[in-house]
């Protein structure tokens, strides 16, 4: 994946990896997210591309949806002079726009943070969480609907949770020492 606000020229860079070294190698450069996403393997990249593919889908119907409520406001606006029912329809029209970039605006705020990107929409809209700017208060709607986001899951840290009977495993260091020892093989 390949995005102009991405690209190795962007100034973003990629996390680092883990003990806090870079991702980018041993010359300590730090790695661009190109370069981490072109070291992932097939299928992380396929499950990478899946996810993001949903938020871009969203996002670009947002935006074709402004531009062609704009175009529309155009073409009326010449028309418009004299005609109350017109001038009705040019505001109406007005609002949409509006409404459209407020999306816009608002999936891109909150790009990767929600699960359900139209659901999240909606629920902001209705609890009234943007400002006069049409940006969204993301912290509001998060303590409203927690259930929206996408949230970090620390995953068990028994390393032989679930596979000794009764689902009590060893510790790390248990596991270490008896490796050393050769008593034990993994």
């Amino acid at each position: 994946m390949s995005d102009a606000n991405n690209g190795p020229d962007s100034g973003q860079q990629a996390p680092e990896g883990a003990g806090g070294q870079s991702a980018g190698g041993a010359n300590n450069q730090p790695a661009t997210w190109d370069t981490v996403l072109g070291g992932l393997s097939d299928e992380h990249k396929g499950l990478f591309e899946t996810h993001v593919g949903g938020l871009k889908n969203s996002l670009q119907a947002a935006r074709n949806e402004r531009d062609s409520f704009a175009k529309q406001l155009k073409g009326l606006e010449k028309a418009a002079e004299g005609n109350e029912g017109l001038q009705k329809t040019i505001r109406d029209l007005q609002a949409q726009v509006e409404s459209a970039t407020k999306k816009t605006n608002f999936l891109t705020d909150t790009g990767g943070m929600v699960q359900d990107p139209e659901l999240a929409f909606l629920a902001a809209e209705k609890m009234d969480a943007f400002d006069r700017q049409g940006r969204v208060n993301i912290e509001a709607l998060k303590a409203a609907h927690p259930t929206l986001f996408i949230s970090k899951q620390t995953p068990p840290g028994n390393i032989g949770s679930g596979h000794a009977p009764g689902g009590k495993g060893q510790d790390a260091n248990a596991l270490i020492r008896a490796i050393v020892r050769g008593k034990s093989r993994v």
